[in-house]
């Protein structure tokens, strides 16, 4: 099976044999986007946790605060690239519960804020 995953902060492309390999669920939703229109509270986050960007169009963008005003994008993370929580605390602001996170992409690591609406937790 071809598959590309992100390796030391690069997309590495290649092959492997799927009888090892588990899936996720691509059609996998997080459940906060829901509970942000219903008006819940935000969701806990657990410091050092790993997440997925699940993202349907778009890249996912790291911010520099928890807000979409202004212009504070640090850098954009496709979708299936793993970030870390930097903290259990969770920011709810424009309608989005956000999350502190870290990411490595194009072999640089990045340390921002991410709506939490496009991730998808692991483990």
């Amino acid at each position: 099976m071809k598959i590309k995953a992100g390796h030391r902060g690069q997309v590495i492309e290649g092959w492997v044999a799927g009888d090892f390999l588990e899936e996720v669920g691509a059609a996998v939703q997080t459940t906060t986007a829901a509970a942000a229109s219903r008006g819940d509270t935000a969701p806990d986050a657990v410091e050092g946790a790993t997440y997925r960007v699940a993202t349907e169009t778009d890249d996912l963008r790291v911010r520099s605060q928890p807000t979409t005003d202004g212009d504070n994008i640090i850098v954009e993370l496709p979708k299936g690239t793993l970030v870390t929580a930097l903290s259990d605390a969770v920011q709810q602001r424009n309608d989005h519960p956000w999350l502190q996170v870290r990411a490595s992409v194009g072999g640089e690591t990045h340390e921002g804020w991410v709506a939490m609406d496009f991730l998808q937790p692991l483990g």
